[in-house]
């Protein structure tokens, strides 16, 4: 796909507009369910060529959220993601790619201390007077990441689709 490009330059990413949506099963597979989770922080650089852009954001972890109370209270306890320890996740781009028609961000995610490269691929991009819109997905195994508990019950993987509002840094 041919994607609209912002002007090079360093955008700050909009922590009010943009976040993570997840989906996953449950119950040995026979249950979906579907969450959020908020950024923090994070800047896009946008090269010239777009091989050259790099990004960085931090995840909240505690914003994590399927709206189901006792879940998220669990999620969030030391036999899963242990927030109160490791309140942040970091994404960290190490490559902008194209394969045919398709661009993907290849990076390195850190969650409770671990990390292990996750590709993203940009689904679309929005361009804005003064930033951008954009959204990509990508499947995390969270057992690259040391949370392995209720195996069967959990699923193992999440498909993840990140849409991040970006405004120029002036």
């Amino acid at each position: 796909m041919a994607l609209s490009l912002p002007p090079p330059g360093t955008y700050k990413i909009d922590v009010g507009e943009s976040g993570v949506a997840f989906d996953t099963t449950h119950l040995f597979g026979l249950g979906k369910v579907h969450g959020t989770m908020s950024f923090s922080s994070g800047s896009v650089e946008v090269g010239e060529p777009l091989e050259a852009s790099s990004l960085a954001a931090t995840l909240d972890a505690t914003s994590f959220s399927t709206s189901n109370t006792a879940r998220d209270k669990a999620v969030l306890s030391p036999r899963f993601l242990d927030a109160a320890q490791f309140p942040t996740f970091a994404f960290a781009s190490s490559g902008f790619r194209q394969a045919g028609p398709t661009w993907s961000v290849d990076g390195t995610l850190s969650v409770k201390g671990a990390a292990a490269p996750v590709p993203f691929e940009i689904e679309s991009v929005v361009v804005l007077e003064a930033g951008f819109r954009a959204t990509a997905t990508g499947v995390i195994d969270r057992t690259e990441f040391g949370v392995t508990k209720a195996k069967g019950m959990a699923s193992r993987r999440l498909t993840c689709t990140v849409t991040i509002a970006a405004h120029l840094e002036s």
